[in-house]
């Protein structure tokens, strides 16, 4: 669904309806980065060691620093990077342009605890939509405001309740159904009898 959203896979039926909007991916596999290139060429392509940050000029090793990256960190190449280092790279990348809407693939997968906290953080402060995948219970209780569950075979249902409380939900569900079951199946065996 994110790569419909995002243009880069064709749908099988139906129409999308798609404003003119700015819209920013973060992909999971962090294709947007390029291993060749240091933080500072990555950050400042043009030159320099400036960049715009919210309109706020900034130096690119004080917004990094947000980003919990040592000075010693703009020189280094993206390649020798660990995966949590360019998750963040890639994230703090994507926190400097200016979009309308956010989509997020797994974006805590790799990521430390205080860099998690840091997402959250921007994700709470950014004015646009953000869409975003994860398996991260307790960061889509914190973000997410809807949930769109896919539940097989073209069925979503919608929930604004948090994802935790979902998935009680859920199991309580599952527990009746199962016991609703066993109950068939006894009762079918006394009836046989």
């Amino acid at each position: 669904l994110l790569k419909i959203m995002l243009g880069e896979m064709d749908i099988d039926s139906g129409i999308i309806k798609k404003g003119d909007i700015k819209i920013g991916y973060f992909d999971q596999n962090r294709k947007m980065l390029d291993d060749n290139k240091n933080l500072i060429e990555t950050f400042c392509p043009m030159g320099g060691d400036r960049i715009e940050v919210r309109g706020k000029n900034m130096h690119v090793y004080g917004y990094l620093k947000q980003f919990l990256f040592p000075k010693e960190f703009l020189d280094k190449k993206i390649g020798i990077l660990s995966g949590g280092e360019k998750s963040r790279v890639a994230l703090a990348l994507m926190f400097t342009k200016d979009y309308d809407v956010l989509v997020l693939d797994e974006p805590t997968n790799d990521l430390d605890i205080p860099t998690i906290n840091i997402l959250e953080e921007y994700l709470m402060e950014f004015k646009g939509a953000v869409i975003f995948v994860s398996h991260d219970r307790y960061f889509v209780d914190k973000i997410a405001k809807k949930l769109f569950i896919f539940k097989g075979d073209g069925i979503v249902e919608e929930s604004h309740i948090p994802y935790t409380e979902y998935l009680e939900i859920e199991k309580e569900i599952k527990l009746i159904e199962n016991v609703k079951v066993k109950m068939e199946n006894e009762n079918k065996k006394e009836y046989d009898k």
